[in-house]
């Protein structure tokens, strides 16, 4: 570059001379053009943002002019005027900030004869902005520096700029002063600190107050938020926020409080009040009122009728999930109508209700998609009937429950095949054989979480350990062989190495032929175990539940009820070491340790 150079701007002045950059109008470079006699730069006007000697280039052009091959050499020159201190000033400032067309700018702030290296472009394109303090230029630097504009850079060393990049970089004041700028958008922090804590409320938009006591149970709301301000009492009967209501343990509330209750929940969805005795007034205000409901649980209703049901059919258009166990009425034919007119229903609870073969075969014929039927305790439903839901069902059960009194090897082949069937249970298996259990061994599927094979009577030791043999259960987290009297110490080891990681629920309730050994598997391998029943196991004396503690930390339910070998000292250790652990004693009561 000759010793005289120029700039040409639009509308504005920037003189570039040979001692230096004079103070001008703040202008960004947008396009610069070199030969071997003069320099010009074409400029235009950008905000007032610039510094009082800086120069705005865009990222990318400087990027776009510069020779890699050139900046990849080292000039001895530099090195030798590295031991300046004075002359090794920082020649690039990138701020972090737009322009008003959102190009991020970096500042020429020396003159200083300096080389920007290739790895330094890299760190100013990943800095995100951090630099944002530059020392101040030197405007009358020495006659030989030299403005490089194809290389849109100043020879310094390496070294120095990087440490002088670095140094920048510690000072996060301008991240800070960013994220503090965008909080405050929506939330004055100094606000927050200082304000009392009624102001926190009115803050908060009120969706995201609902969103938080969202997390919180009805009689959470009503102890704990309500009482606490007017304003937490009005957010605490939100409609929004009572959409699940559970009265089991208060099911003979009377009917005008329930009434009020439900008629202030128009958004309820789910509602569990089982073991009353309604009259057809209330099932009126309770289907009108909750009209939204999806999950419906009067179980052990002792006047259920198809009137009762019609109400909930009328009004609960939404109604998916439905249960009515224990109530003996359902076997009336207007009640099965009416339970198959529900056309969004695919949960069906009816166990221990007196259905036969035909009421089962009306529902399933009748019912769009069922996912989860529960018939268990209806010894009456025999193959007949379970045929006929698999023939229409099959691709859709995921949970079946059955009682199993007249199950036989040739309805369990048929079961087994349903590909997304993820819990199965049978209570009876008194007519079952190994056959049964090779198919389970065989299931081509490996879905089921939940398998439950009470009173296996004639199940032989050797097919209850070959069933854990391959993968095909390997993923239970729930088991319960109680009352299969032939399983040994041999299947627990299996069941261990099967699916042992991933139980969290094991009952061997009546096993008699299980031992200390059985018990040393369980221990070894099922370390994830949070419940155990070990109900009349009375070989066991189980001096390995003294690891209990150290390997399944997890536990906190321990059935040794009937288990009349085991110390009660060793118990009153095992709750010392862990006092979150629930043991039930020789009589059934809860061991307490004082």
């Amino acid at each position: 570059m000759q010793a005289e150079s120029s700039a040409v701007c639009s509308n504005g002045t920037c003189h570039l001379k040979d001692d230096g950059i004079e103070p001008g109008n703040n202008t960004e470079i947008s396009e610069f053009q070199n030969d071997s006699t003069n320099q010009s730069l074409e400029c235009r006007n950008v905000p007032e943002a610039t510094s009082q000697y800086g120069v705005h280039l865009e990222l990318e052009e400087l990027i776009s002019c510069l020779d890699i091959d050139e900046l990849n050499e080292t000039n001895p020159e530099t090195e030798q005027k590295s031991g300046d201190s004075e002359s090794r000033m920082p020649f690039l400032c990138y701020s972090g900030n737009n322009d008003s067309e959102g190009f991020s700018t970096c500042r020429i702030s020396s003159v200083e004869s300096c080389r920007l290296t290739l790895p330094v472009i890299n760190d100013f394109i990943h800095s995100n902005g951090s630099f944002n303090e530059c020392k101040e230029s030197d405007k009358h630097s020495t006659t030989d520096s030299i403005v490089n504009l194809k290389m849109v850079a100043f020879e310094d060393d390496k070294s120095i700029v990087q440490n002088d990049i670095n140094i920048l970089d510690d000072d996060k004041s301008s991240i800070l002063s960013v994220l503090e700028e965008a909080c405050q958008n929506c939330i004055d922090i100094a606000e927050i600190n200082q304000a009392s804590f009624d102001d926190i409320i009115n803050i908060l938009p009120q969706e995201i107050l609902l969103k938080i006591f969202s997390y919180l149970t009805p009689k959470e709301l009503c102890l704990h938020v309500a009482p606490v301000s007017k304003a937490w009492y009005r957010y605490a009967y939100d409609p929004v926020l009572w959409k699940h209501l559970d009265f089991r343990h208060n099911a003979s509330i009377s009917s005008v409080d329930l009434c009020w209750i439900l008629r202030r929940t128009p958004h309820l969805k789910s509602l569990v009040i089982p073991g009353r005795t309604s009259s057809l007034g209330e099932v009126c205000v309770i289907s009108e009122s909750c009209k939204e409901l999806e999950h419906l649980n009067i179980g052990f209703w002792t006047n259920l009728s198809g009137s009762f049901l019609k109400c909930f059919l009328q009004n609960c258009l939404n109604l998916q999930s439905l249960n009515i166990e224990g109530c003996g009425n359902i076997q009336d034919s207007n009640c099965v109508k009416v339970l198959a007119a529900f056309k969004k229903l695919h949960m069906l609870n009816v166990s221990h209700c007196t259905l036969l073969d035909k009421e089962l075969e009306y529902l399933a014929k009748k019912l769009n998609c069922i996912t989860s039927l529960n018939i268990d305790g209806i010894p009456w439903i025999t193959g007949i009937g379970i045929k006929k839901l698999l023939q229409l069902h099959k691709d859709n059960l995921v949970d079946l429950y059955l009682d199993g009194a007249e199950m036989t090897d040739q309805d369990m082949e048929l079961v087994l095949k349903c590909p997304k069937l993820q819990t199965l249970t049978i209570s009876f298996c008194d007519l079952l054989t190994d056959l049964t259990l090779q198919h389970l061994q065989n299931i081509q599927y490996g879905c089921l979480g939940k398998l439950m094979l009470r009173k296996g009577l004639n199940f032989s030791d050797q097919a209850l350990r070959d069933m854990f043999l391959t993968s095909s259960l390997s993923k239970l987290y729930h088991l319960d062989l109680s009352e299969c009297s032939q399983l040994r110490d041999d299947g627990l080891l299996q069941i261990g190495k099967c699916c042992g990681k991933s139980l969290h629920h094991l009952a061997l309730c009546w096993c008699w032929a299980i031992t200390d050994t059985g018990l040393i598997h369980i221990v070894d391998h099922c370390g994830n175990l949070e419940y155990l029943d070990l109900l009349g196991i009375d070989k066991v004396i189980g001096i390995c539940l003294h690891r209990i503690p150290d390997e399944m930390p997890r536990l906190t339910y321990l059935n040794l009820r009937q288990c009349n070998k085991i110390d009660d000292d060793l118990i009153v250790e095992i709750i010392r070491q862990k006092p979150d652990l629930t043991v039930i004693n020789y009589y059934g009561d809860e061991f307490i340790h004082k």
